[in-house]
């Protein structure tokens, strides 16, 4: 009993752990509720065999027991996915960034074009020793 009480407690931290990670306050938050009441009951429940002289149900304990780690183990799981999440969420953002650089350096040469074609455009219509107008800027 005292070990599924302490499994109990263990996971309604690790639930409350999980929320900066995961960006959930109420979900967690009440799953961790959830786990301390139940480790709650099961320390009132050992508090009964220990001092009212009650036999537990050892079937029943084992089952709480067994219930406890798969709850504890479930949230253990949780912690890793959510940490790739944010590895994910992280590269995403850098690649963005870099985009958008790329974005603004390739609008920048865009323009450097288009200013020296419009210069090459007005080369090829003035004559090179006349500075006068060819046949090109007649056409």
């Amino acid at each position: 009993m005292s070990l599924s009480s302490a499994v109990q407690l263990v996971s309604a931290v690790m639930a409350i752990r999980l929320i900066r990670p995961s960006g959930v306050f109420t979900a967690w938050l009440l799953l961790a509720c959830g786990f301390i009441i139940q480790g709650v009951r099961r320390i009132f429940s050992l508090f009964e065999v220990l001092y009212d002289h009650l036999h537990g149900d050892m079937i029943i304990e084992i089952l709480g027991l067994a219930i406890s780690l798969l709850m504890l183990c479930g949230i253990l799981k949780f912690r890793p996915l959510f940490d790739e999440i944010s590895r994910s969420h992280q590269a995403l953002m850098e690649k963005q960034t870099k985009l958008t650089n790329a974005n603004r350096e390739l609008e920048e040469a865009q323009r450097c074009l288009r200013e020296a074609n419009l210069n090459l455009s007005k080369l090829a219509r003035i004559d090179a020793l006349t500075g006068a107008g060819n046949r090109r800027d007649f056409d």
